[in-house]
């Protein structure tokens, strides 16, 4: 959200009055509305930020505006704007140029409302908050070494938005003023700018002490001329102050009418003119201030052209980085292009008073082997390209053969750059893009990485992919020289670092950049002596990872590996001098010697209780006394998601059977681990289950006070016997129905759980549709759940949101009806997910379940033989055998109702032996009985597939959107079974289930077939 503000008030700033700026400003407008609508802004927690805090008084206080004026209006231009970016039929083409007359009215409102606005005010709070958080951004990124950055990524100059502008509409009433006589004409002119340029330079709160040495040079300027206000009591500097008060007056005034305001501040802009023009030659200090604003002025205007060219070559090379396609990519790339011949264009290439830069001897010379082309003898991709450039410059469509539509720009590009011999105007053209990118600063002393190999990880071993080599990452139609542009680098910094500290060119492998150091292909090291280290890189799709030997991080996507032991360390341990002996006085009062790695796997870490080297060892012979390096930083006092009170570590256990709760193992009792604190409580755990990320949040707790606990806000208010009043419906009343014999219907669907109301009492609203299951009114605002470390709310949805989240446990979106969410991680939960815990006795298996897996385990569900992608991969598992059943499986429902059965269907789980054929009494086709699926509990012989019963994508409500893929919206339509069913567009049959999706115009099935649109 601050790149997007920020980038906004870049280009309101700029002066860039382009079709392409307008169009840029419209897209990012949307991009922000589309964000601004995923907030939960009607939440009333405390906002997690000052910029969310201050667009919900924004929000307030547009709300709240009524009656005529500006902020009314301002308010209606807006709320229409928003309505075409949200409607369901939104086409940006086909309401650009309303979206660009609706932005020029709002600006023409916002620089002529009333300075005392508190609308404008908070807009004006928010816009310096967005400048002053993206300063912070720029200062302190971090980027780990497990990221893979571009090279321009936060590349970007940070100014003071105000000031800038302050610094554009000054230069602008220069230029006007500049060369000309002064008259009330020119006056008149000039009143525009200042109606713009005064309340800016009050809302920069220069009465203030200065912000650092951060701030801009004309906000300074200001600063002190301001400071001399009082200083002068005669004079042309006494009248400027007098007169630039009277003009303040006048722009604050309400009082008076538009017409003798315009004409007050005409004629006290004339007058204010005619002093400054007095004091040019004076050697006053406000006057020497207000030259060296001149000055700053002129220099802006030397600057800026060069600037701006550096810029946008900057831009249009990473956009030709092969590896960043985009389906927009080529019509940005013909924009900027355009943008940078209308740059030069504006240029003064033929000044002789000045030395020309490095760059512009190139843009000089490349403008002259262009000039001196003869267009009909170049190549025909070259010749192509030209005619298409040429023709977007003017904003005319090719109509010649020789011309093609955008959508052959790459080709065109490739052929170009393959010519051989290489023409004059491309390796011009690649000496201006090469000196652009070398101008970045952060080039210096950077490292090479060139690793041997590529590998992926199977069943916890790391297997070589490929040999890398010069070509191996390379494409193919792209010339070498091109490929190893700097834009096709990865950057990459190692943890405590600054800055960037290595990169891998993904063209060449390295074999090009040999200049550059590079980092060692093999090393050896003492903590595996016995065979050679080898610098390799993993997959680019692996999504599984290792930790690494030393730091117990996960590895980065270079390291170095023994792939004969399956070892491996991340390049920042490499580096590091091993430490033989230690001082771990935490642990032990001896001091610890390093034990060597082909020994350590018959020792037996005292504090986790496990006897394997998958982490240097450290020793003390003579107290027999053993720690793996990963387990000094063990927390003496944690909380876990497993137990609701804390834990602390201890070296023992008194005598007893103890199992773990985390991983339903026996404890050792002669070695380390974590038990309750609270006096009774026997829950303990081994060391390492009880620190694993998806069970602690990776807090020590020691010395800390308890935490108090919140006090427990009901779901609902108890109005009288059988009423309620639910926060989810506040507005209505809810009443308990307690009659269990109406008839079913399946389309009256709990607003809760989004699924029918099969059985038991339920509450409904006296006077809405609204409806709830009685348990499911139930569930508590907050809760602990097993696989979060995190305290999860209790949310709801009206089913209109902006953002597509999944549920963390199961592989269905969170869309409608409530879900538990955590505050501090992307993390939610559906209420059946949420409400399901161990130990699960489940009709699916004889033995208790419980929640075993690892953070680094993928388990086959035994029931849908799916292993689903979730965030935590999470089953229920049984300890006595191999079992596992995923979330999705465990909250099926086991028993529900079927509209053409008065009798309950129940769940079975494909353990008949009957040998009658059976089929789906909905899509009539047949049942595995090994397989689960819906039966009549009496002897109906009614038959059901789980998916046709139940749909493909549960708990989605009809009517429900979204935004999904290429930031366009997906509806949910009901679909009610009648002889019109629509056709899905992928597989071309009719939509069997109660739900059909929406995208882009088009109707699917499921989302399976819509994930194989193309468009």
């Amino acid at each position: 959200m601050i790149s997007l503000i920020s980038q906004m008030l870049t280009i309101s700033f700029s002066g860039d009055d382009s079709p392409q700026m307008h169009s840029k400003y419209i897209r990012l407008a949307c991009q922000l509305i589309s964000l601004v609508n995923s907030l939960d802004l009607d939440s009333q927690s405390e906002p997690k930020s000052k910029i969310i805090s201050l667009i919900k008084q924004i929000i307030s206080v547009s709300n709240s505006v009524s009656g005529p004026g500006p902020e009314c209006e301002l308010v209606s231009l807006v709320t229409k704007m928003i309505s075409i970016i949200s409607s369901t039929y939104f086409d940006l083409k086909q309401s650009e140029p309303e979206l660009i007359s609706l932005t020029a009215q709002i600006f023409s409102i916002l620089l002529a409302m009333d300075q005392r606005s508190e609308l404008l005010t908070l807009l004006s709070q928010l816009g310096r908050l967005v400048q002053t958080e993206e300063l912070k951004i720029t200062n302190n990124q971090q980027v780990p070494l497990t990221e893979e950055t571009d090279v321009f990524d936060g590349y970007t100059e940070v100014t003071n938005w105000e000031s800038e502008l302050i610094l554009y509409i000054i230069s602008q009433m220069v230029s006007l003023i500049r060369g000309e006589d002064m008259c009330l004409e020119l006056a008149t002119d000039l009143t525009g700018y200042v109606t713009q340029l005064i309340p800016l330079i009050k809302s920069l709160n220069l009465d203030s002490n200065p912000e650092s040495e951060q701030e801009p040079k004309i906000t300074s300027l200001i600063r002190q001329i301001i400071s001399l206000r009082n200083t002068y009591v005669s004079g042309p500097e006494s009248q400027l102050v007098s007169l630039v008060t009277r003009i303040i007056s006048i722009i604050s005034s309400t009082d008076l009418d538009p017409t003798e305001s315009q004409w007050r501040l005409t004629s006290v802009t004339y007058k204010t003119c005619r002093i400054l023009n007095e004091m040019k030659d004076s050697n006053s200090e406000m006057a020497s201030l207000i030259n060296q604003i001149h000055d700053l002025v002129d220099a802006d205007e030397r600057r800026k052209p060069e600037s701006r060219l550096i810029s946008r070559i900057t831009q249009l090379m990473s956009l030709t980085n092969s590896w960043s396609y985009t389906s927009d990519r080529d019509s940005k790339i013909i924009s900027l292009i355009i943008r940078i011949i209308d740059l030069v264009k504006s240029m003064d290439l033929d000044s002789k008073t000045k030395p020309k830069s490095k760059l512009m001897s190139l843009i000089t010379q490349t403008i002259s082997v262009y000039n001196s082309m003869d267009l009909d003898s170049q190549p025909k991709p070259l010749r192509k390209l030209i005619s298409l450039v040429s023709h977007c410059l003017h904003n005319v469509r090719p109509t010649d053969s020789d011309s093609d539509s955008d959508g052959n720009y790459v080709s065109h590009v490739e052929d170009s750059l393959n010519h051989e011999p290489e023409l004059e105007l491309i390796s011009l053209i690649h000496q201006i893009g090469s000196l652009v990118i070398s101008m970045n600063p952060k080039w210096k002393k950077l490292i090479s990485f060139c690793p041997i190999f590529e590998v992926s990880l199977n069943h916890g071993k790391f297997q070589v992919s490929q040999e890398l080599t010069c070509r191996s990452n390379r494409l193919y139609y792209i010339p070498m020289k091109w490929d190893c542009l700097q834009v096709n680098w990865n950057l990459l910094k190692l943890p405590g670092e600054n800055d960037f500290t290595h990169f891998r060119c993904r063209g060449c492998n390295g074999e090009n950049h040999k200049g550059y150091e590079q980092a060692p292909v093999d090393v050896k090291h003492p903590l595996h002596p016995k065979h050679s280290l080898q610098l390799v890189s993993s997959q680019p799709s692996s999504v599984r990872t290792r930790e690494c030997y030393c730091c117990d991080e996960d590895l980065a996507h270079i390291f170095y590996c023994c792939l004969a032991c399956n070892y491996a360390m991340n390049v920042a341990c490499v580096k590091k001098p091993s430490v033989l002996y230690r001082d771990y006085t935490r642990w032990h009062e001896h001091k610890l010697a390093l034990f060597p790695r082909l020994q350590a796997s018959s020792l037996t870490c005292n504090l986790c209780a496990l006897a394997d080297s998958s982490s240097p060892i450290y020793m003390c012979p003579p107290c027999d006394f053993v720690v793996h390096q990963r387990c000094t930083g063990l927390p003496r006092v944690i909380r876990i998601s497993r137990h609701l009170h804390r834990i602390s570590f201890t070296y023992s256990f008194d005598q007893g059977d103890l199992c773990c709760s985390v991983c339903r193992r026996k404890i050792d009792n002669d070695y380390g681990g974590y038990s309750c604190i609270k006096d009774g409580c026997s829950y303990a755990a081994h060391s390492r289950c009880a620190t694993q990320r998806n069970v602690w949040d990776g807090i020590e707790l020691e010395g800390k006070p308890e935490e108090v606990e919140e006090e427990v806000v009901e779901p609902f208010v108890t109005i009288s016997h059988g009423i309620i009043q639910h926060f989810s419906h506040p507005q209505h009343h809810l009443k308990l129905d307690e009659n269990t014999s109406k008839d079913y219907d399946e389309d009256k669907l709990c607003q809760a759980c989004i699924m029918p109301i099969y059985f038991g009492n339920f509450y409904s609203c006296v006077q809405c549709d609204y409806i709830l299951h009685d348990e499911c009114a139930s569930f508590p605002r907050k809760m602990h759940h097993p696989i979060h470390p995190h305290l999860l709310t209790l949310v709801n949805s009206d089913g209109v949101i902006n953002v597509r989240k999944k549920c963390s446990a199961c592989p269905w979106m969170c869309t409608t009806g409530f879900f538990y969410e955590c505050s501090k991680e992307d993390f939610q939960l559906h209420v059946q997910c949420a409400n399901v815990s161990e130990p699960l006795v489940h009709e699916s298996h004889m033995h208790p379940l419980f929640l075993t897996t690892k953070p680094e385990e993928w388990r086959v569900c035994s029931a849908c033989k799916e292993s689903d992608c979730t965030v935590t991969n999470e089953t229920f598992n049984s300890i006595e055998c191999d079992f596992a059943l995923c979330f999705r499986c465990a909250t099926l429902p086991q028993k529900l109702r079927y509209k053409h059965d008065k009798h309950t269907l129940t769940l079975s789980y494909g353990e008949e032996t009957s040998t009658m054929p059976s089929w789906c009494e909905i899509c009539e086709r047949n049942i595995n009985p090994q397989e689960r699926f819906y039966m009549c509990d009496e002897y109906c012989c009614v038959t059901l597939h789980i998916e046709c019963m139940l749909g493909v994508a549960l708990y989605i409500k009809p009517g429900s959107s979204w935004i999904s893929f290429n930031n366009k919206k997906m509806y949910a339509l009901a679909n009610n079974h009648h002889m019109s069913r629509p056709l899905c567009f992928i597989c071309k049959e009719r939509c069997p289930h109660k739900i059909v999706f929406k995208y882009d115009e088009v109707i699917f099935c499921s989302q399976k077939c819509r994930g194989k649109y193309r468009y």
